[in-house]
Order: C-alpha cells, then sequence, then structure tokens
C-alpha cells in the first residue's frame, strides 16, 4: 500500500498529518504479519480513523474518490468534519466540481449545506465562482427542499462570484432559483465584464446608474461602456477623470462624445499619470493647464509628462 502520496496530499490541503502516516504504517504492518494479534490491527486501525478521518475524507472529496467517501460514510463519522480553514468535504466537492461525492455527501440526513468556511463562504459559493453549473444545480435543490437550512436569499454571494469568475449559465440558475440581483450585483457584473450577464440583469429590472458605468471605465470594459451609453446611461465628469487616469484613449473619447464636459481635473489626472496620448487629446480640446502656481505639484507633473522638445515644455 501506498499512503504517502495521499498523506502529504492531506497535510499540505487540509492539515497535518503526521499522526495518519503513523497509525496506517502501523496498522499496515500489522495486518501483514502472520502473527500479529486481530486486536492490535484493529486498535490501529481505530487510532488512525480517530485522530485524522477528517483528512481522509476531505482528501477524497477533491480527488472525487466516491468508494472512499462511502466507506466514511458507511463508518458513521461526523460528515460535517472540517478543515482548520473552515471547510467540509461538501465545500471541497464544490469547489472541485465532483458532483458524484457531493450527491452522496447531500443524501446524508445531517448535511450542512449553507454553513459558510472561515473565509465566509459557502459551498454553493464555491460552486459558482468556479462555473459547476450541475453542482450549483445539487447544492440549490438541496437547500430549497431542506427545512434546516437557511434558503436561497442568503446566498447573494454566490451571484457575485458567479458574475465574477463563471458564466452566464450559472448566473442564469440562480436567478432562476430565486436569488435576487441588486444594483451592487450589477457592478459585479461590470467588474467580471462579461456583458452578456450585465444585460441580464438589466433584463431582470435592475437599473444601471453613473456609479455602474464609473466601474466599466475604470476597468476598462470597453464593451460594456459602449453599451451603457447606448441604453441612456448619463456620464459625468468622475467617469471622465477615471478614465483618463487610465489612459483608455478610446473611452475617453466614448465619454466626450457622449456630452461629458472635460475640464482642468481630467487634463490633471492624465498627466499625473503619465498618460500622454489622452492629455495632449484634452490640450487639443482647448483646455490649459493649470499653472496658477509655478511651483504646484500639478505644474510640474503636467509639464514633466507632456515633456519637452528643444528646451521647451510641450504643450500643444
Amino acid at each position: 500500500m501506498k499512503f504517502s502520496c495521499t498523506v502529504r496530499r492531506c497535510n499540505s490541503q487540509y492539515g497535518r498529518s503526521d499522526n495518519l502516516l503513523k497509525h496506517m504504517r502501523k496498522a499496515h504492518k500489522a495486518s501483514s504479519c502472520q502473527n500479529s494479534s486481530k486486536d492490535a490491527y484493529k486498535k490501529s486501525l481505530e487510532d488512525a480513523k480517530a485522530r485524522e478521518a477528517r483528512l481522509v475524507l476531505l482528501s477524497a472529496a477533491d480527488a472525487g474518490s466516491e468508494p472512499l467517501v462511502q466507506l466514511y460514510l458507511d463508518s458513521e463519522f461526523d460528515v460535517n468534519q472540517r478543515s482548520p480553514d473552515g471547510r467540509s468535504a461538501l465545500h471541497v466537492a464544490a469547489a472541485g466540481g465532483q458532483e458524484a461525492v457531493a450527491r452522496l455527501l447531500l443524501s446524508q440526513r445531517d448535511i450542512e449545506v449553507d454553513v459558510p468556511a472561515n473565509d465566509g463562504r459557502t459551498p454553493l459559493s464555491y460552486a459558482a465562482r468556479e462555473g459547476h453549473e450541475g453542482m450549483v444545480e445539487l447544492i440549490l435543490s438541496k437547500l430549497q427542499h431542506s427545512p434546516h437550512n437557511k434558503g436561497v436569499e442568503l446566498n447573494s454571494e454566490a451571484l457575485t462570484l458567479a458574475q465574477i469568475r463563471a458564466g452566464l449559465a450559472v448566473v442564469k440558475l440562480l436567478l432562476e432559483k430565486g436569488v435576487k440581483p441588486s444594483s451592487e450585483s450589477l457592478r459585479d457584473a461590470v467588474f467580471g465584464g462579461n456583458l452578456a450577464v450585465v444585460k441580464l440583469l438589466l433584463e431582470e429590472g435592475v437599473e444601471p446608474d453613473s456609479n455602474t458605468l464609473s466601474e466599466a471605465v475604470q476597468r476598462g470594459r470597453l464593451a460594456v461602456v459602449n453599451w451603457l451609453l447606448e441604453k441612456g446611461v448619463k456620464p459625468d465628469s468622475d467617469s471622465l477623470s477615471l478614465a483618463t487616469k487610465k489612459g483608455n484613449i478610446t473611452v475617453v473619447n466614448l465619454l466626450l462624445e457622449a456630452g461629458v464636459k472635460p475640464d482642468s481635473d481630467s487634463l490633471s489626472s492624465a498627466a499625473y499619470w503619465g498618460n500622454v496620448e489622452v492629455a495632449r487629446l484634452l490640450l487639443d480640446l482647448g483646455l490649459k493647464p493649470d499653472s496658477t502656481s509655478p511651483r504646484s505639484a500639478r505644474h510640474c507633473c503636467e509639464k514633466r509628462v507632456l515633456g519637452r522638445k528643444g528646451g521647451q515644455y510641450i504643450t500643444r
């Protein structure tokens, strides 16, 4: 039998397993000797189970080993055992998309489905973050039919993670199962840069605002910015300042075309962050650097960034 690989894996992910290795080797050695006592073998095995069964379960769930998980469940150990970081076997299976293992775990009467790990995330959140649509559906089904769990109304974080990390299918599933989107959900979708998800949330009745547009500008989500402007979201000077800071001249042009009036703050932002192309564009529109104080930081930054030619600062 080879224990080392499994044990090292347990050790790195779910906590120390020195005792597991010690007791499993002892049990294996005892079982291999013809004259060994069956009682000694049984005791060694029970010691290993009692001390490190949690690690075996978590490792089996991670690897998708249905037989090992079933063996653990048949031994009547606590199915809700947790790693030092607060993850249960269901957390681990959900994150890895191990649906067969998850079905086994969810079939247990006392399984805790909606309890968060130390990072505050539930198994549903882990599954949604990784885009495991089948796993999300499994867990939601259990939540909706179990009187002992908190219900999908508390799982808006799963929607957030799906919008940022996963695809449209998982977001659709969560919405269909009753997770309610909000304006914050829309900003999360913009953060993820998935235009299809943004459109879906707007279809669900979430109203975009200037903050939504600012998030898209800050993240450089050109397609989302363009679409929000087409839908009539009104940009403001804050959005333009963000765009000039980021140096995305395409977004800057979109905002200018949408009617945003540039000001000296926009020029200062472009200059301070070294975005020469954007600064030149604003200068060409007639903006003047703020030169009220020749020694001001703004004045120096603008002159430094706009560059020099033949000993003269370029201002046009």
